[in-house]
């Protein structure tokens, strides 16, 4: 081992110019209390490794007082070396401030996934507090740290519903499982499900009593404990919709599409099932019922030319309503009096499908002769195929698509709902982000044609939404997405569209935009 040692102490000291490598005695050691990471955790397999290998990476400590040393980087690795009564241990020497020593402390745990929620969320308040000009914003943390501005401002969304939480015994916890014993007794919901819970209820905070946050928090977080990250996420949409309504209500509404779909017969399941995975990448059973309920009307699939215009023309409030019965078998003859309910499906605003070549052969004419000047581009992806939206992309010299369609399922256009977009914008240097909480829940718009109107979406997407970009500030909203920004949904024309409520948003903060 000396010789490894040598090796590789003397490796460091030429990796790290003017950093003073060597070996310091265990008992002039103890963690920094700057640290990011407050509890070494389990340590028995790294204790068991460092037994039969020794320490092969050296601990990162400053000089602390009376001739000790804080370790910045290795607690665990002085905890396993203390355990084993080891008197040295290889360290490398750097004098660096408190905040450099956060930020390396922080990057190293966050690499190695070690950190919970609160010790991440405690670290970022500990370098705003530190040096508030350079990490006084979340963008300033992301520079520094190398974590996206996005899952820092969801760190911080999760902190504070635990913080909420706390109080009535709810815990936030990173890794579990829907079948873990804390989330099916309701005691403990993971992360991301905090995470969409504070979301939701900032959505609708002005609209609720103050004395009665602390309780939604607890019945809201109880209620979507036990379910998947999707259902909870629907259930929480409906609650942005109708925070009025009582949430047992509020849970019965958004889960009875499930409810129905457990109730239909096994064969029929298993049908919606096969085809659901029949294209390789799983589809929603809503999209397979669509297609179940043309097949079982007679309707044939629409040929190339039928798919360049809309099946069924939706009436003023923008929603087809299809209504699916039972069918008869062939020797019975049709009872007048079955009360068999129906099932209705609403389909809203299914985009418009444009003679898509001269659309796009349009587009790219006007990128190349207009001199278009842009600070962000939207786009919709009706009527084109991927290739042609990756040439119109890329003659307007967009480098990072963001899809704002709360769904990436698309019934009309499969070839959108899995990675092959992904893949293709990859490949020509343009990166794509999927942002479902810029987009329309699905039951909004069906609800709205119901009752409603579109022009109610788009109040309830002011609402609720746009304050998101708004209290961000426009220009950082839009820079923190990448360097040339187009926002991506469906519909060809953007009016119908709610990527137009970003534009509008976007343009009263004085950044000009361009639909493509």
């Amino acid at each position: 081992m000396p010789g490894r040692l040598e090796e590789l102490l003397a490796m460091v000291a030429t990796a790290s110019r003017g950093f003073e490598a060597r070996e310091l005695s265990t008992d002039r050691l103890f963690p920094s209390p700057v640290n990011a990471r407050k509890e070494v955790g389990d340590i028995t397999e790294l204790r068991d490794s460092i037994r039969e290998q020794g320490i092969l990476e050296p601990l990162v400590v400053r000089p602390g007082e009376a001739g000790k040393y804080e370790v910045i980087i290795g607690s665990r690795r002085l905890a396993c070396a203390k355990e084993l009564d080891m008197s040295v241990v290889p360290v490398v020497i750097q004098r660096i401030s408190d905040s450099d020593a956060i930020v390396r402390s922080l990057v190293e745990n966050l690499h190695r996934g070690d950190l919970s929620l609160e010790e991440r969320v405690i670290a970022y308040r500990r370098l705003h507090r530190f040096d508030p000009e350079r990490f006084g914003s979340t963008k300033g943390l992301s520079r520094a740290i190398g974590r996206s501005h996005q899952k820092i401002v969801e760190d911080f969304q999760a902190y504070e519903a635990m913080q909420r939480l706390r109080p009535s015994g709810v815990e936030v916890s990173g890794g579990l499982p829907p079948q873990s014993a804390r989330r099916q007794s309701r005691s403990a919901i993971p992360e991301r499900h905090a995470t969409l819970l504070e979301q939701a209820i900032a959505s609708v905070r002005s609209r609720v009593p103050a004395d009665r946050l602390d309780s939604l928090y607890e019945e809201l977080a109880r209620m979507i404990a036990p379910l998947e990250q999707e259902r909870a996420r629907r259930l929480l949409d409906f609650f942005k919709m109708y925070p009025d309504k009582p949430l047992e209500e509020i849970e019965s509404m958004a889960l009875a599409t499930i409810e129905r779909a457990i109730s239909i017969p096994a064969d029929t399941a298993r049908q919606i099932e096969e085809l659901a995975s029949s294209t390789g990448e799983r589809r929603d059973w809503s999209e397979v019922i669509t297609e179940l309920v043309r097949t079982s009307n007679g309707e044939q699939e629409p040929s190339e030319e039928q798919q360049a215009q809309p099946s069924v023309a939706p009436p003023s409030g923008g929603v087809t309503h299809v209504v699916s019965r039972p069918s008869t078998p062939a020797s019975e003859t049709p009872r007048q009096d079955d009360e068999t309910p129906t099932v209705q499906y609403e389909l809203f605003g299914t985009p418009e499908e444009v003679t898509g070549e001269k659309l796009v052969n349009k587009t790219l004419w006007n990128l190349e002769h207009a001199q278009i000047q842009a600070d962000f581009y939207t786009v919709g992806f009706s009527g084109k195929e991927i290739p042609e939206l990756v040439r119109i992309l890329r003659a307007a010299g967009v480098t990072n698509l963001v899809d704002v369609r709360h769904s990436r399922l698309t019934p009309y256009k499969p070839e959108y709902n899995n990675g092959v977009l992904e893949a293709a914008l990859n490949a020509d240097g343009i990166d794509y982000n999927h942002r479902p909480d810029l987009g329309v829940p699905s039951e909004l718009p069906a609800h709205a044609g119901a009752y409603g109107s579109k022009e109610d979406v788009w109040s309830w997407y002011d609402d609720v939404v746009v304050p998101k970009i708004e209290e961000e500030g426009p220009a950082e909203f839009v820079n923190g997405l990448g360097e040339t920004v187009a926002f991506m949904d469906a519909d060809a024309d953007p009016t119908e569209s709610h990527r137009h409520r970003i534009a509008l948003a976007l343009e009263r903060g004085e950044l000009r935009g361009y639909d493509l």
